[in-house]
């Protein structure tokens, strides 16, 4: 029974391990595709800066900035900078340095999805934050690692022999 439960374990981690990477490397796959997206110009409609705790009890700051883009005579209104969620620059780039970039008013390049227009960014390709999703996943695959060196060198010892003993002295 003890058994089972360390298989289903093991299956569980694998998942995750599985998941957690394909999800990483997903989004880095579209992000890398996302330079070579048309592009059409667009107009920056507003800037702010949200400010939120942290669990650490700091305070992380969001870039968020809006603009609006047309593509085939259809008017889209997004806030994504790039691809990859959410960008808290409590590690990267100063929120307030972000927004200085894109003043309301000013016109922007804006990159769009030809099959899915109302996907769009400001700064196409891959970020550090990006590349920063693959350590879980490698993580888990280095606990995999470990989990199976460890049955495999508890098989090799089990298979060997223990030295016999001699109770003759001589």
């Amino acid at each position: 029974m003890k058994y089972v439960a360390a298989i289903l374990v093991f299956v569980f981690i694998l998942y995750l391990a599985f998941s957690v990477t394909m999800s990483g490397v997903a989004v880095l796959f579209e992000a890398s595709r996302s330079k070579s997206w048309p592009t059409v110009e667009g107009t920056v409609t507003e800037t702010r800066v949200d400010r939120s705790r942290n669990p650490k009890g700091g305070t992380d700051e969001s870039p968020v900035v809006r603009y609006r883009y047309e593509v085939d005579g259809k008017t889209y209104h997004r806030g994504k900078l790039s691809l990859g969620g959410a960008v808290t620059t409590s590690w990267f780039e100063s929120a307030p340095s972000v927004i200085a970039r894109y003043a309301v008013g000013k016109p922007v390049t804006v990159y769009y999805d030809r099959q899915h227009p109302e996907t769009a960014v400001l700064e196409p390709g891959t970020t550090a934050r990006m590349w920063a999703t693959l350590w879980p996943g490698a993580l888990f695959w280095f606990v995999i690692a470990v989990c199976v060196m460890s049955v495999r060198r508890g098989m090799i010892d089990a298979s060997v022999p223990s030295p016999k003993t001699s109770s003759d002295p001589n």
